[in-house]
């Protein structure tokens, strides 16, 4: 059913935030999502947005809707070593078993070659920071668009 932003069958927002996982937000070629989270925001919904990937473009270039989601939306890539060493530390010190039993997940997910066990280990660094921070912001559930190896392993 198409959402109705105007009212009528519009459907009602959740009581915990609404978490958004993408490769690279905003992007010129993911539009659809840009529009699909603008409209639930519209609606009411408290939507916490991260991204793999910084903007396509410099802030200059993207439109006025692109460059406010752009400043609410948490993008891993360009945080920096340390940001992402110490989200590892912290999950690694308080939930050992946790962090290890789904980094081995990871590899097993890879597959036998070292290439892909090496992807898989940047992809599950990556899930440690997104669990992270939608655990921070009260995320219970979130939706993913071209980042489902790093959502299945942040879940």
């Amino acid at each position: 059913m198409p959402i109705d932003t105007k009212g009528g069958n519009a459907p009602e927002a959740p009581a915990s935030p609404i978490g958004y996982l993408v490769s690279q937000y905003p992007a010129v070629n993911h539009t659809f999502i840009l529009w699909e989270i603008r409209a639930l925001r519209r609606l009411g919904w408290n939507i916490h947005v991260v991204s793999i990937r910084k903007p396509d473009r410099p802030p200059e270039k993207l439109s006025p809707e692109e460059a406010e989601e752009q400043r609410v939306t948490f993008a891993i890539l360009g945080k920096g070593a340390i940001s992402t060493i110490a989200a590892q530390m912290r999950v690694l010190l308080s939930q050992p078993s946790a962090y290890l039993g789904s980094l081995w997940g990871a590899w097993r997910l890879a597959g036998g070659g070292w290439r892909a066990k090496w992807s898989h280990t940047l992809y599950f660094l990556e899930a440690v920071v997104v669990a992270g921070y939608f655990r921070r912001h009260g995320v219970v559930h979130f939706h993913t668009h071209f980042a489902s190896t790093v959502a299945l392993l942040a879940a």
